[in-house]
Formats: structure tokens, C-alpha cells, sequence
């Protein structure tokens, strides 16, 4: 694999890029490691024969298959690119001391700078901007690639500006000549920063949601795996998650057979939630909802004044594995809201599908349940009123977490499963004292490996042990593990 054709993600300390050389020798980064990977038979075969027929012309391809011990910082020597990867390094820019390059360690390139160079060129030394270390012996054309350029800037230009972990809306007001540093204005305060390494600091303007639409198209940079997709940098305020059934026209098992952390992909909007969750697509023809712009988002405080008793029409306008989208109007107003029936307050009972409850342009009776103006979410309930007829019931009494947030982590305990969700299991568990609550055995938490069908772990009314994780005393929430993670009591 040609780790130049990866796409690099950028942290503070230089480029994150993907993929191991042909021949596959690497190393770990870290300070006295002497790990040593051998290059493949078939790579040793190739080269021997390619040197037999010219030892000039491939005298360095040979060199570079084979690493030698550092003297001191690193262990061993990086990983070896392949032979593509090694002609571009070395024939890209003149490798000389003080010169701005990048270097390939563990399947990464770090920015550094060239501190040294061999009589013959074929090995350097450098030093990491990322910890300072320096690193002698450097295979050149393997290991030493020219530092890209910059984000392009210009005077007056709109930036974000990294400072202490945070980002702030900038403006340029100067670039110095080589592009590397440039002078910008906070937004807020006004204050000025001279000497900013745009590298590490610069970025364009985040989307806004505002700006987005269903089905509009964007490079993305995958940031993070999980066993049901991929979460994905496209530039926006928040990350989208491209779920499992959307990576490929294929039943994907393994999403990591797909995409790798810090490749970049192709992806398209295919839903903007009303909590600014945005769920994407790499595969065009799954876009779902369709083209066009996003709704309008209504003004949900006009809810606030509705009694929970009042019933209100509503139609459906998406179907979702953890409830209902329904498009309601207040009363006094003609503007409709989208509101989530969560699928709980479907129906009394189980809700298996929420496909099978209803359909898409179907009307349906929903009362007001919750309004929160700040976050812009409305919720409805289809159920009775607590007390009220048609044999509804009504909601469970809040239950006190605080025994529960003091329990050991290690100990076990048996619980019974309450009810099955796409996303885990609700479970209920009472403490030696008396205290019972329900809690979330979330999907990654259930057993190691991926789980395809969360039904075929458990099924209501089983009983299975679980460990407490975590409690939100104030949401009343509580986080439960099926993992072996500690011993059982």
C-alpha cells in the first residue's frame, strides 16, 4: 500500500496518514522501542532479482527494504513505503539541512526539519516538532517527503484559530512569505497573535447547519471506527456518522475492510436530526429522503403553553428505529414543528418496528410531552395521559440514582431484561438494599466482537448479570456492562 495515496488528517503535531510500505518493516514510535518487523519473502525475492539485473539502478530500492537499529530515541527504524512512495520522496525536493520536511514513523508522517545529511544522501537526520526528539539515520528516499504546503491564506480571509484546545473565529491579517506563519485577529476581544504556525492552528470556517442540505456532497475525513459506522470530519460543527448499512452497496461485516481512521471519502447528507445529529451516506443511491434543502427549522416555544392532556393531529413525516417523526402544528400558529414520539410512547407494550405502528403520511392523535426551546426538540407521546381512558397508564415515578452511583463498578448484578432496542438493552437491577432501577446495557457493551442482531443476545425477561458503569443522578440515567471487564462476586 502506498501510504502517499492515503488522505492525512492533521493533529497538532503533523499529518496522520494511513497505510504500511511493501515489505512491511515497521516500528513503534515511542522512545527505546525495538521492535523490528522482517520484510515479506516475496518483497526479499523481488528485490534480489531486480538487483541482480541492475545493482546501480536498484541499489537504493534494496537499501530501503531493510532497516537498521537507531542509536539512540526511536528503536528501529520506521515502516518502509513502498517503492512508489520512495521514488516521489526522493525526487520531490532537495533534502538539505534546515529544510521543513515530513517523516514517515509507524505508518505516519510527522513534520520535522532536516538537522543532518550523509555524504551520499542516502540517510539524514531529523528532529520531531512533535516532542523535539531527534532521529539519526533516516532512510531518505523511504522515510523523508516534502513538507506539503499550507492552507492558502490571504489578508482580510475568515479562519478559525486554534488556542488551548479550543477554536476561535479569526481573521488573517497578515501571511508571512513562505505561507508556514501568519498574524490573525480574534473575532471576539479583537486581540491580535503574531507567529501562528498555520499548520497546526488554522483551519476554514466551520459548516454551519444552516448551510447544509439533504443529498449535498462533501469530502469527509474518517476520524473514528465503532461497530455501527463511521464517524466522519466533513468540515461541520459536529462529526456525521456514516452508519454500517450506508459504507457500502455491500453487507458490510467489518467496517474496517472499508475505511480506515484518517482515509478520506466521498459522503452525502441523508438526514439533519432536529438535535443537529447529522447521518450520512458513501453510497449516493442511499440517500433515503432525497434531494432538496433542509425545512425550516419552526419555533417550538409556541408548544410550551399546550397542556400534556390536549391532543393535537399530527402527520408522520419519518420513521426512525428509536420512534417517530411527526409534523404537528401548534394551536394559534399555521407554521407546523417536527416532533419525536419516542418509542416508548407509541403504545402500551413492546414496539418491535416502528414501521409496523405506522406510515409515512399518516395521521395520527400525539399530545406534548416536553418542549425544549434551547435545544430545539419537541416531544410527543401517543399514549393516554396517566390516569386518563382508553387503559392508558401512566409514567413511572422518578427513581433516586444515588444508591446506585455509589455501588462498586467491579461487583455484579443480576438484572431482567425489560425491553430490546436497535441500540441495547433495558435492564432491571435492584441492589442488596432494596433500591431497583432500569438501566442501558448499550450494544458495544453486551459482549467483545460485533453484534449483527441485538435479539439474538438476550430476550425480555432473561435474567443476565451486569455491572454498573455509570449513573447521571440528574437525568436519572443509569449505564450498564455484560462485559467481563472485572471479577465476578
Amino acid at each position: 500500500v502506498d501510504p502517499s495515496l492515503f488522505p492525512r488528517r492533521r493533529y497538532a503535531g503533523g499529518d496522520v496518514g494511513a497505510g504500511e510500505g511493501a515489505g512491511g518493516c515497521g516500528a513503534g514510535r515511542a522512545s527505546g522501542a525495538r521492535v523490528l518487523r522482517l520484510a515479506s519473502a516475496a518483497g526479499l525475492v523481488v528485490a534480489a532479482l531486480l538487483w541482480r539485473a541492475s545493482p546501480a539502478a536498484f541499489a537504493p530500492t534494496v537499501h530501503g527494504l531493510c532497516r537498521r537499529p537507531l542509536a539512540a530515541g526511536r528503536g528501529w527504524g520506521a515502516g518502509c513505503a513502498s517503492a512508489t512512495t520512495r521514488r516521489a520522496a526522493a525526487t520531490a525536493f532537495e533534502v538539505k539541512e534546515g529544510v521543513k520536511a515530513q517523516i514517515f514513523f509507524e505508518h505516519q508522517w510527522w513534520d520535522g526539519e532536516i538537522l543532518e545529511v550523509s555524504a551520499d544522501g542516502l540517510t539524514c537526520t531529523a528532529r520531531y516538532y512533535d516532542g523535539g526528539d531527534e532521529e539519526p539515520d533516516i532512510d531518505v528516499e523511504s522515510r523523508i517527503r516534502e513538507m506539503p504546503p499550507p492552507m492558502p491564506l490571504k489578508k482580510g480571509q475568515k479562519v478559525e484559530l486554534e488556542f488551548e484546545g479550543s477554536w476561535y473565529e479569526s481573521e488573517i491579517v497578515e501571511v508571512s512569505k513562505d505561507g508556514f506563519t501568519c498574524t490573525a485577529k480574534y473575532d471576539e476581544g479583537g486581540d491580535v497573535e503574531p507567529d501562528i504556525d498555520v499548520y497546526s492552528r488554522i483551519r476554514p470556517p466551520r459548516l454551519q447547519l444552516e448551510d447544509l442540505s439533504i443529498g449535498q456532497k462533501l469530502r469527509a475525513t474518517v476520524v473514528s471506527i465503532a461497530p455501527f459506522g463511521a464517524f466522519v470530519d466533513f468540515g461541520g460543527e459536529r462529526e456525521g456518522l456514516v452508519h454500517i448499512s450506508c459504507i457500502s452497496t455491500e453487507r458490510v461485516e467489518v467496517i474496517e475492510d472499508y475505511v480506515q481512521e484518517g482515509q478520506q471519502v466521498d459522503v452525502w447528507i441523508k438526514d439533519i436530526k432536529e438535535d443537529g445529529k447529522i447521518a450520512m451516506t458513501m453510497v449516493e443511491g442511499k440517500l433515503g429522503g432525497g434531494g432538496g434543502g433542509r425545512r425550516e427549522r419552526a419555533d417550538i416555544s409556541l408548544f410550551q403553553g399546550v397542556a400534556p392532556s390536549e391532543w393535537l393531529t399530527g402527520t408522520v413525516v419519518q420513521t426512525v428505529n428509536f420512534g417517530i417523526f411527526v409534523s404537528v402544528t401548534p394551536p394559534g400558529s399555521s407554521t407546523p414543528a417536527d416532533g419525536l414520539v419516542h418509542i416508548t410512547q407509541i403504545r402500551d407494550g413492546y414496539v418491535d418496528s416502528t414501521e409496523e405502528e405506522v406510515e409515512i403520511g399518516q395521521e395520527v392523535k400525539v399530545r406534548v410531552v416536553g418542549v425544549d426551546v434551547q435545544a430545539g426538540r419537541l416531544s410527543l407521546s401517543m399514549k393516554e395521559d396517566g390516569g386518563g381512558g382508553g387503559g392508558g397508564r401512566g409514567r413511572r415515578a422518578p427513581v433516586d440514582m444515588t444508591p446506585f452511583a455509589d455501588f462498586p463498578p467491579d461487583e455484579w448484578l443480576k438484572g431482567t431484561v425489560q425491553r430490546i432496542a436497535p441500540f441495547g438493552f433495558f435492564v432491571s437491577v435492584t441492589l442488596p438494599d432494596g433500591a431497583t432501577a432500569d438501566g442501558l446495557v448499550h450494544i458495544t457493551r453486551i459482549r467483545e466482537g460485533f453484534v449483527e442482531n441485538i435479539e439474538d443476545e438476550a430476550e425480555v425477561g432473561q435474567e443476565i448479570d451486569v455491572r454498573i458503569e455509570s449513573v447521571d443522578i440528574d437525568a436519572g440515567k443509569m449505564s450498564l456492562s455484560m462485559l467481563d471487564d472485572g471479577p465476578r462476586y
